[in-house]
């Protein structure tokens, strides 16, 4: 009877479900357009205005890293014919995650760069950096958490080597993105 029930619950919360088109594109503008007002919510610091250009190289970096990454992770899947999905899926699912610090620290830059009668709370640049530093790390081991517990019934990946992924995939990928716009004063 219990086991009955359970199949109940779960048919009942599937058919509640959003489908999954649905689901993807409403990930995929949490992802976009979280990680635009992100480097958008430094355009109203007047003291660390100086932060957007690098802000948005940081977006930018984000993106073309996620690309890159589900490359490798179509890739390295390949056995399975819905691993392109999945993975999708999966990586979806990870920067939903992602997005919660940096939309929190977005809320934080709009309330304390905010243009008063007063003006803006003057806050000192380095301070800035080192607190969105600290943000984009948050948010880097958060997802790197979910990403590498989530890997192994989803895609068939142990633990370690779906860190490895995550570690040289994404994160190099971002880091060497990030580092060729910083480099080539793209956002400057």
């Amino acid at each position: 009877m219990i086991r009955n029930e359970r199949i109940n619950l779960d048919e009942s919360a599937r058919r509640r479900a959003l489908p999954a088109s649905v689901r993807r594109v409403l990930l995929a503008a949490l992802a976009i357009g979280g990680t635009a007002l992100y480097a958008l919510s430094f355009r109203r610091a007047a003291a660390v205005g100086s932060l957007y250009p690098l802000a948005a190289a940081v977006g930018v970096a984000a993106a073309a890293a996620w690309v890159v990454f589900g490359g490798v992770l179509v890739a390295v899947t390949r056995h399975d014919r819905g691993s392109i999905i999945t993975c999708m899926d999966l990586c979806l699912d990870v920067m939903g995650l992602g997005m919660l610090p940096l939309l929190t620290a977005a809320f934080a830059n709009a309330t304390a760069f905010a243009r008063s009668q007063v003006g803006p709370i003057p806050i000192a640049a380095e301070l800035v950096v080192l607190v969105h530093a600290a943000l984009l790390v948050i948010a880097d081991v958060l997802m790197a958490a979910a990403f590498t517990s989530a890997a192994a019934p989803r895609l068939g990946l142990s633990p370690r080597r779906a860190l490895l992924l995550w570690v040289f995939g994404l994160n190099g990928a971002f880091a060497a993105v990030l580092a060729a716009l910083v480099a080539g004063r793209f956002f400057t």
